[in-house]
């Protein structure tokens, strides 16, 4: 864009002479002031085209001329007549855009006029009470907007937005009833939410659900009392959009905020479920609010009520996981039997374990000792082994190396990161080495690293003595192995199917590709994968950028436990991270003496080291191939 000497703007290709206008007369032609609005264009020098800038001034117009433009099929006049309308606050044109809200066909007319009503001052309640019953949509929706504006409504309005929420049709008017509710006092909140609830087809909705919390959540705590009159019938628990969202969110809430009145809450909530199913559902909220830790008293609101569960159902694994994160007594003993009992689902076993070590039960090491010395399974000797990890005691070390070539795959890899993890039993890792129980090469370059990371210096000559100086590569190794991969890359190709096979092996466990994989690490399919010379370097050496959101830590324990891992959730009383196996370890702050960032990324930087070339070819293949269409697709 130009001004030329005449004052006029100059704009530079428009899109018009580039479809059919290639010729300064035809372009003379087409710009003729009648076919642009009374624009006045010239033809400039070739390639350009000008107009005055200053032809617009509807401010000149009057206010009912300006609601004629509403209708103008340029949206710049609507927009422009409105904000003139809004600067000049005439209460004169109110009945006009009143009549155009009411009886308009057309609802963008009726919601422009709506809107106009709102700035000039003139949207009171019984114009609202009118536009609440309109026929447009967005005009119902957007006066309930507007109306919560004030942050509180009359009472014939609220009579008016209530009936709106158990009867109106439309989706987008339940939305914005669900987010006015969260600006209302909780006496004209909770009716409102009581209609929305009962709307199953919200049930599959994106937002619906959680606006309908967001809405109960801001009055959980202070009107708690209010709140659970949601929950006062059996017929409300029955309910799909409060069953399958709302209870456990509610029980999470209660408990979490740590006071008398939220445990009180929490307690009124379990005497409120009717069924044991609803009593699970406030059960497993609450339990969310403990994730990670144990209190440090029980509650005294819930203590004989919790005391009464467990009698009355001795061994249900949620109760006994509910009384052990209460810190009751007896809590831990009855925890014990359900993992010792091989008749039990693994499902519950392996949860009481994880409580077991996340509460520091001390008493149940032997237990998970057994499951480790005669594995039963795969997935209950790796719970066994992750719960071992909270504990400091000495004997673990040695009867988890004692018990290593009994261990079955995927748990030797577990029993070897939880030998990393603390000073004495990594010391016994590399008397093993050193006595060749355990070969050198079984220990990864990660592994390496992490015994180093202890700080023992005795331990780091040992170290180097089986891995060598174990630090990143300079940047020179690296860039010779980046050449090296593409060089071969260069000789031959890769297949997609064997590429995906070696993709599920090496990469699947961090990283999603065409919907498959975890989460750990960033999602390839979104990913730049196009670029070989780029991919490479990501692959080789991923410490050269590491977004933020995929930065690593370092957990330092007061016990002195070494683990490193992303942070997947902070909150005030835990951590969580996940480690390059995607295993979650939760750890509470007052256990944690140190937290940093790691200067390393959580993605192995050799993990092209144990494949050959083709398998090398084979995975950069598939990794670099498009979304495969469903079977039949077009």
């Amino acid at each position: 864009m130009t001004v030329g000497p005449d004052g006029a703007i100059y704009i530079a290709d428009w899109y018009d002479y580039n479809i059919s206008h290639s010729s300064p007369k035809n372009r003379a032609e087409w710009y003729q002031p009648s076919r642009l609005d009374g624009r006045i264009w010239r033809v400039a020098p070739p390639g350009l085209a000008a107009v005055r800038s200053n032809t617009f001034d509807l401010s000149q117009k009057s206010s009912g001329e300006l609601i004629e433009l509403f209708s103008h099929p340029n949206d710049w006049y609507a927009r422009e007549a409105r904000r003139i309308l809004a600067e000049r606050c005439d209460m004169s044109i109110v009945p006009a855009l009143t009549k155009l809200v009411l009886e308009s066909d057309d609802q963008r007319l009726a919601l422009e006029a709506l809107w106009s009503i709102y700035v000039t001052g003139g949207l009171d309640a019984p114009l609202a009470d009118k536009t609440l019953a309109s026929r447009h949509e967005h005009v119902r929706a957007w006066t309930i907007r507007l109306l919560g504006d004030a942050r509180i409504v009359s009472p014939s309005l609220h009579a008016q937005l209530v009936k709106l929420a158990y009867d109106d049709q439309s989706v987008a008017v339940r939305c914005q009833l669900a987010s006015t509710a969260k600006r209302l006092p909780a006496s004209q909140t909770i009716p409102i939410v009581a209609g929305l609830v009962r709307h199953d087809a919200d049930l599959n909705d994106v937002q619906m659900p959680l606006l309908i919390w967001w809405a109960i959540e801001d009055k959980a705590i202070t009107d708690s009392a209010l709140v659970l009159q949601l929950v006062g019938s059996q017929e409300a628990w029955r309910l799909p959009l409060m069953n399958r969202f709302l209870i456990e969110r509610l029980a999470r809430r209660f408990f979490a905020e740590g006071s008398n009145a939220g445990y009180a809450a929490s307690a009124r909530l379990i005497e409120l479920a009717g069924a044991e199913a609803d009593v699970d559902l406030v059960i497993s909220g609450i339990l969310q609010a403990l994730s990670g830790r144990k209190l440090e008293r029980v509650p005294a609101a819930l203590e004989k009520l919790v005391s009464r569960l467990l009698a009355a159902k001795s061994g249900k694994p949620r109760i006994v996981e509910l009384a052990l994160r209460m810190n009751m007594a007896d809590a831990a003993e009855a925890a014990i039997k359900v993992v010792a009992n091989r008749d039990a689902p693994s499902a519950d076993r392996i949860a009481l374990m994880r409580t077991l070590g996340e509460t520091h039960a001390t008493s149940v090491v032997d237990s998970l000792l057994a499951l480790v010395a005669h594995p039963e399974s795969e997935a209950l000797c790796t719970a066994a082994l992750a719960a071992l990890g909270y504990f400091s005691d000495d004997r673990i070390g040695a009867a988890v190396l004692d018990s290593y070539p009994r261990l079955p795959g995927a748990a030797q890899a577990r029993a070897l990161e939880l030998l990393c993890g603390r000073p004495a039993w990594a010391s016994r890792l590399v008397d093993a080495v050193d006595r060749m129980a355990i070969p050198a090469s079984i220990i990864s370059l990660d592994l390496a690293r992490r015994l180093a990371q202890h700080g023992d210096k005795e331990l780091a000559k040992r170290i180097e003595k089986h891995w060598g100086r174990v630090q990143a590569a300079t940047p020179f190794e690296k860039q010779g192995r980046i050449n090296a991969v593409l060089g071969l890359l260069n000789k031959g190709t890769g297949e997609i199917a064997r590429g995906h096979e070696q993709f599920e092996k090496t990469c699947a466990t961090c990283h999603k590709l065409h919907g498959k994989g975890n989460s750990v690490g960033p999602d390839l399919t979104t990913a730049e994968r196009k670029s070989r010379d780029l991919l490479v370097r990501h692959i080789v050496d991923p410490n050269s950028v590491i977004r933020q959101e995929f930065m690593a830590y370092v957990a330092l324990t007061t016990d002195g436990r070494v683990l490193t891992g992303l942070l997947a959730e902070s909150t005030a009383d835990t951590i969580t991270l996940i480690d390059a196996k995607n295993q979650r370890t939760i750890l509470n702050r007052g256990d944690i003496e140190e937290l940093k960032e790691s200067e390393i990324s959580l993605m192995p930087d050799n993990l092209l080291d144990d494949l050959t070339d083709q398998q090398i070819r084979d995975l950069i293949a598939y990794v670099q191939s498009e979304e495969p269409k469903p079977a039949g697709g077009q």
